[in-house]
């Protein structure tokens, strides 16, 4: 396998991070939500999943095998990885990604299973040396706020490409306007409930909130616990 990372192709560039990617119109379009840098989160530990890593592809390299792995700079022996096994070219303009990712089982544990990457084929012009395309993310899973790099290994080498952030946000609270015009759907949950529990001596507790503040408790959250009075810390037996 010829070494692209030195010839005059070089690697697959890295633009950002997406949400969502949807390809749709057979190939035509591709609809992405949230590019850039920077991926917020209302909670940590994260899992990686359903996050899209949007890259360029020059024409040339479109052939080859290669890795992704994902890295967290804080704690290096916390990585996952995407093998793309082909990127075909399925006629003249059309191209098609095919792989697998190893999902995680425990917290830096990889399972032997393998997950098959969901594609699409995508339009591609003749005259472009480049094509966009999004990547299912490797399942890293995200203890806290940390920078994660991106890495590229074609044959016996490893380039990093770039490089981004999973950063808390709070989610903000929702306003009067918003909590009735979910009220008003049919059929809108009432609430939730959230069950803490402890593996080894089997207690639980249950915390629980309201859509509507003032209204009834079901009966299957009297046991537990309004959230907006829960305490900071929760100590099993």
């Amino acid at each position: 396998m010829a070494d692209t990372m030195n010839d005059s192709t070089g690697p697959p560039l890295f633009l950002g991070v997406c949400e969502r990617a949807l390809v749709r119109g057979e190939g035509f379009m591709q609809d992405l939500y949230g590019v850039g840098d920077i991926l917020p989160f209302a909670y940590f530990p994260q899992k990686l999943q359903g996050i899209y890593l949007l890259m360029a592809f020059h024409r040339d390299n479109i052939n080859q095998e290669m890795k992704i792995t994902v890295r967290n700079i804080n704690c290096p022996e916390l990585t996952a990885w995407s093998k793309l096994e082909t990127m075909s070219l399925l006629g003249p303009e059309q191209v098609k990604v095919t792989g697998f990712k190893q999902p995680y089982k425990n917290v830096g544990e990889l399972s032997n299973e393998k997950e098959s990457i969901p594609s699409a084929p995508l339009l591609t012009r003749k005259d472009f040396l480049y094509k966009m395309m999004c990547i299912p993310c490797p399942p890293l899973i995200v203890m806290e706020p940390t920078d994660v790099d991106v890495v590229i290994s074609i044959g016996e080498t490893e380039k990093k490409i770039g490089t981004f952030r999973c950063e808390f946000v709070e989610t903000p609270a929702i306003s009067e306007e918003e909590r009735a015009a979910i009220m008003s759907r049919p059929g809108a949950s009432v609430g939730f409930k959230l069950i803490l529990g402890c593996k080894n001596c089997g207690e639980q507790k249950g915390f629980f909130l309201l859509l509507d503040p003032n209204g009834p408790v079901p009966g299957d959250f009297k046991n537990d616990q309004p959230l907006i009075n829960s305490p900071d810390e929760w100590v099993c037996k």
